[in-house]
């Protein structure tokens, strides 16, 4: 049966407030993988953290030959309520016409949005892998082949653009929830894994919902660190019902409230959560997405010995969720990422060479993930 699946997808998330939130005269070219064959596409944009409408003058979608190549062929203008432009009231999205365009699993679509007059760029996701990344560019050049650049214009921060959909046959699709973890590498190496399959047997779609410091209780409203979005509670079951036919959530959260109080006035130590109100949390997770008819799966919380913020409090609060993770009857699965990244000679820390840092995986972590769970839930 065909359908309307999300095969790509992120968080709307707030941009770091600085002195210049805005911009004019700017094309952005972003590249989507596409997970799944087919015949129809549309794109949805969003205005959502800004407090002014804006407007994209104009919206196209073409091909790239490979990975990484600005340069585009088989462009289409893309119209919104019939009209070129894009007009997106703040705190709103806008979702384009179909177009006919067929699209095979593997291709990259470059999806292009120009920007004529000033405006505040408000709503912006960071996203990091082989396939996130993003070019900029003076003029308008959503309808140009070449695509003017110079080193310093490659950006991985995501404005405006939301999700990608394609209208398949037969597809289902996975929504990633968490933060900085879910929205650096390991998602883009899952994709890889999926499209390095040699037969389009899975027509399985990713789709990221994570922003970089987002917590499951906490929202904050200073400008230093807005960009940690809102808290899970108040973004979940939105997030999770952004996305078209992906029914299936794996939820990979909470680290970040373990580790973000530091004492400091805008991360008081009052922040820290129980237990209890963690499970509280997940919970709530829980009872949304059953809410939606949807598969709920968790991830174990990752190790993070060498973290600045580390102690044995903290730790004694991650495993304790990693327990209930693994023995709830709620849920309907897991994934033990904590298992597969644990240390040999000490599992409270990631191996070296699996982390950036000891508590974001590394590329090479990336692929332990990626790996752990297309054997659990795709292979």
């Amino acid at each position: 049966m065909k359908k309307w699946i999300t095969t790509w997808g992120c968080s709307s998330a707030y941009a770091p407030r600085n002195e210049c939130n805005y911009a004019k005269n700017l094309t952005l070219r972003y590249a989507i993988p596409v997970l799944n064959d087919g015949e129809k596409v549309r794109v949805t944009l969003s205005n959502f953290y800004s407090n002014e409408d804006c407007v994209i003058n104009s919206v196209s979608v073409g091909k790239a030959d490979k990975t990484g190549n600005r340069k585009t062929h088989d462009i289409y203008a893309l119209s919104f309520n019939g009209k070129d432009e894009c007009s997106i009231k703040a705190g709103a999205v806008a979702t384009s016409d179909e177009l006919d365009y067929v699209v095979k699993k593997g291709d990259i679509l470059n999806v292009s949005l120009y920007i004529k007059d000033i405006t505040k760029m408000a709503t912006g996701t960071p996203l990091t892998g082989k396939y996130s990344y993003g070019f900029i560019c003076e003029g308008n050049h959503t309808m140009s082949e070449d695509f003017p650049l110079v080193k310093e214009h490659v950006s991985s921060r995501h404005y405006f653009i939301e999700g990608v959909d394609v209208l398949s046959e037969n597809a289902s699709g996975f929504t990633l929830f968490g933060d900085s973890i879910t929205s650096f590498y390991w998602a883009d190496e899952l994709k890889s894994l999926l499209l390095d399959e040699k037969e389009n047997s899975h027509n399985l779609a990713i789709v990221r919902k994570a922003i970089a410091g987002g917590e499951a209780w906490i929202d904050y409203d200073c400008w230093a660190f807005r960009h940690y979005g809102e808290s899970g509670v108040k973004r979940f079951e939105r997030e999770i019902n952004e996305s078209c036919n992906c029914d299936n959530i794996l939820v990979f959260h909470g680290i970040n409230d373990i580790i973000h109080p530091n004492g400091t006035t805008y991360r008081p130590y009052s922040f820290l959560p129980s237990v209890e109100k963690m499970i509280e949390g997940f919970e709530f997770y829980v009872k949304k997405a059953k809410e939606h008819g949807k598969k709920i799966y968790f991830a174990t919380i990752l190790p993070f010995k060498g973290w600045r913020t580390y102690d044995e409090e903290r730790n004694e609060i991650r495993k304790k969720l990693n327990e209930w993770i693994r023995t709830t009857n709620l849920i309907d699965g897991y994934v033990d990422f904590d298992k597969v990244m644990q240390d040999e000679n000490d599992p409270d820390k990631i191996p070296a060479h699996l982390t950036e840092e000891g508590l974001h995986p590394s590329v090479q972590g990336a692929k332990v993930l990626a790996k752990a769970f297309y054997d659990k839930f795709v292979k």
